[in-house]
Protein backbone atom coordinates (compact mmCIF):
# COMPACT_ATOMS: atom_id res chain seq x y z
CA UNK A 1 0.00 0.00 0.00
CA UNK A 2 1.56 3.31 -1.03
CA UNK A 3 1.39 6.48 0.98
CA UNK A 4 3.34 8.78 -1.32
CA UNK A 5 1.46 11.47 -3.15
CA UNK A 6 1.71 11.64 -6.89
CA UNK A 7 0.83 13.95 -9.73
CA UNK A 8 -0.03 12.05 -12.89
CA UNK A 9 0.00 13.61 -16.32
CA UNK A 10 -1.10 11.23 -19.00
CA UNK A 11 -1.73 7.54 -18.49
CA UNK A 12 -0.91 5.62 -15.34
CA UNK A 13 0.64 6.59 -12.04
CA UNK A 14 2.69 4.99 -9.31
CA UNK A 15 2.76 5.50 -5.57
CA UNK A 16 5.87 5.55 -3.46
CA UNK A 17 6.20 2.54 -1.21
CA UNK A 18 5.86 3.23 2.50
CA UNK A 19 8.74 1.33 4.05
CA UNK A 20 10.70 1.98 7.21
CA UNK A 21 13.98 3.68 6.40
CA UNK A 22 15.75 3.72 9.72
CA UNK A 23 18.93 2.08 8.42
CA UNK A 24 20.86 3.23 5.39
CA UNK A 25 22.68 0.95 2.99
CA UNK A 26 26.41 0.99 3.81
CA UNK A 27 27.17 2.63 0.44
CA UNK A 28 24.53 5.32 0.96
CA UNK A 29 25.40 8.79 2.09
CA UNK A 30 22.78 11.13 3.44
CA UNK A 31 22.25 13.97 0.96
CA UNK A 32 20.65 17.34 1.65
CA UNK A 33 18.72 19.69 -0.63
CA UNK A 34 17.71 23.22 0.25
CA UNK A 35 14.14 24.28 -0.51
CA UNK A 36 13.65 24.19 -4.31
CA UNK A 37 17.18 22.89 -4.92
CA UNK A 38 17.37 20.41 -7.82
CA UNK A 39 19.59 17.36 -8.35
CA UNK A 40 19.88 15.25 -11.53
CA UNK A 41 20.99 11.61 -11.35
CA UNK A 42 21.08 8.52 -13.55
CA UNK A 43 19.81 5.49 -11.65
CA UNK A 44 20.18 1.82 -12.40
CA UNK A 45 17.16 -0.52 -12.30
CA UNK A 46 16.42 -1.36 -8.67
CA UNK A 47 18.21 1.65 -7.15
CA UNK A 48 16.19 3.13 -4.28
CA UNK A 49 15.73 6.75 -3.21
CA UNK A 50 14.92 7.00 0.53
CA UNK A 51 13.43 10.26 1.80
CA UNK A 52 14.62 10.88 5.35
CA UNK A 53 13.10 14.33 5.98
CA UNK A 54 11.06 16.90 4.09
CA UNK A 55 9.34 16.24 0.75
CA UNK A 56 10.94 15.42 -2.60
CA UNK A 57 9.43 15.83 -6.04
CA UNK A 58 10.80 13.15 -8.38
CA UNK A 59 10.38 12.62 -12.09
CA UNK A 60 12.03 10.01 -14.33
CA UNK A 61 12.47 10.18 -18.09
CA UNK A 62 9.88 7.94 -19.74
CA UNK A 63 7.56 7.85 -16.70
CA UNK A 64 4.23 9.65 -17.22
CA UNK A 65 3.83 10.24 -13.47
CA UNK A 66 5.60 12.71 -11.22
CA UNK A 67 6.01 11.65 -7.59
CA UNK A 68 5.80 13.62 -4.34
CA UNK A 69 7.68 11.62 -1.71
CA UNK A 70 7.21 12.60 1.95
CA UNK A 71 9.67 11.68 4.70
CA UNK A 72 9.70 7.92 5.26
CA UNK A 73 8.96 7.09 1.62
CA UNK A 74 11.08 5.08 -0.76
CA UNK A 75 11.01 4.99 -4.55
CA UNK A 76 12.58 2.18 -6.58
CA UNK A 77 13.82 2.93 -10.10
CA UNK A 78 12.29 0.55 -12.63
CA UNK A 79 14.67 1.57 -15.43
CA UNK A 80 18.14 2.91 -16.18
CA UNK A 81 17.08 6.46 -16.89
CA UNK A 82 17.80 9.94 -15.57
CA UNK A 83 15.76 11.32 -12.70
CA UNK A 84 15.32 14.83 -11.39
CA UNK A 85 14.57 15.42 -7.72
CA UNK A 86 13.70 18.68 -6.02
CA UNK A 87 13.05 19.61 -2.40
CA UNK A 88 9.60 21.16 -2.06
CA UNK A 89 8.00 22.92 0.92
CA UNK A 90 11.36 23.31 2.66
CA UNK A 91 14.68 21.46 2.85
CA UNK A 92 14.85 17.68 2.44
CA UNK A 93 17.35 14.92 3.14
CA UNK A 94 17.55 11.66 1.23
CA UNK A 95 19.83 8.74 0.47
CA UNK A 96 20.40 6.56 -2.58
CA UNK A 97 20.63 2.82 -2.06
CA UNK A 98 22.26 1.12 -5.04
CA UNK A 99 20.64 -2.11 -6.15
CA UNK A 100 22.55 -5.19 -5.04
CA UNK A 101 23.01 -7.59 -7.90
CA UNK A 102 23.29 -11.28 -6.98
Amino acid sequence: MGTGLHLAWGRGSRHAEAMPCTALHPLSALQHLADRQVRRLVLQPGDVVQVRSGVLWLTQAGDVADHLLPAGSVWRSPLKRPIVIQAVSGPASWALQPHRWP
